[in-house]
């Protein structure tokens, strides 16, 4: 995308816009993810790409039975270690 400026210059420049009302922050962390939907009492193993301050994606290690529109129950271990890497 280029925006042109108002001022005098009349340059171009290559700018990157990000519309997310906050911040996502690439994480590489290990946790775990229960199905609050389904009744198995079964915890899966998932990696946690990138958290933000209102929500967290990650990926599930292996076969689940979540869909969308299901309840999760999330731990991981989110310490300020993990977070400045």
């Amino acid at each position: 995308m280029y925006l042109s400026p108002s001022g005098s210059c009349q340059k171009k420049f290559k700018v990157k816009l990000n519309f997310r009302q906050f911040y996502r922050k690439t994480v590489d962390l290990v946790g775990e993810v229960i199905n609050l939907y389904t009744d198995l009492n079964k915890w899966l193993t998932i990696t946690i790409i990138n958290i933000s301050m209102s929500g967290l994606r990650f990926k599930v290690i292996g076969p689940n039975d979540i869909k969308e529109g299901h309840r999760l129950r999330v731990n991981s271990p989110l310490t300020i270690n993990n977070l400045t890497k």
